[in-house]
């Protein structure tokens, strides 16, 4: 069965993010939304629970020794060039978030 995509503020959800009018939260929210998927996936792949988090040194990454998490850059900078690098269509993905704002803007 295909996954039709639904506008969000169809959805009759609050808005309850004051950023829903920014196509840019809306490619967060696609980024969030492939993350999701990507690491769904890689555990089905690997055979392991999704609740199964191993400790390995790559969490360094994100919680450098001595360094407050929000000192570093953020993974909102970063997420149009990792979906771009796997091979996500950037154009489609923001062409959608456009609709999107537009869509949270006009129900407003």
């Amino acid at each position: 069965m295909p996954n039709t995509p639904v506008p969000a503020a169809a959805t009759g959800l609050p808005d309850t993010h004051h950023h829903s009018h920014d196509p840019r939260f809306w490619m967060l929210m696609a980024y969030s939304e492939w993350l999701f998927m990507e690491r769904r996936l890689l555990c089905h792949e690997l055979g392991i629970d999704e609740r199964f988090i191993p400790r390995t040194e790559a969490n360094l990454f994100h919680f450098p020794h001595g360094r407050d998490w929000q000192d570093i850059a953020q993974p909102s900078g970063r997420a149009t060039g990792i979906m771009s690098f796997a091979g996500v269509r950037i154009d489609q993905v923001r062409q959608w978030a456009e609709q999107e704002a537009k869509a949270w803007e006009g129900a407003r």
